[in-house]
């Protein structure tokens, strides 16, 4: 369902946040991620059909409201991304 969705993919941020992401930024290092909680509000609330106030609470908990400096979209088909692949 969207909500076992949502509470899966925050289960795996909340890890990597924990894990990964703090222990690197308090080791003043640059982190970078391939998508993080604004993909969730776009799959979860907008795709998916989930109450956006209730996507942003979840994300917000399973980041420890850790928040990027930085977001940038890239906004290609699926057949030109895939042909950078390569």
């Amino acid at each position: 369902s969207p909500l076992t969705e949502l509470m899966l993919f925050n289960a795996s941020r909340s890890q990597l946040v924990s894990e990964v992401i703090l222990p690197n930024l308090k080791m003043g290092r640059v982190v970078l991620c391939d998508r993080y909680a604004d993909s969730t509000v776009a799959y979860q609330s907008y795709g998916r059909g989930l109450d956006r106030d209730l996507v942003n609470l979840v994300n917000d908990i399973a980041t420890q409201g850790t928040k990027p400096d930085l977001t940038i979209l890239l906004n290609i088909s699926a057949e030109e991304g895939i042909a950078r692949k390569y």
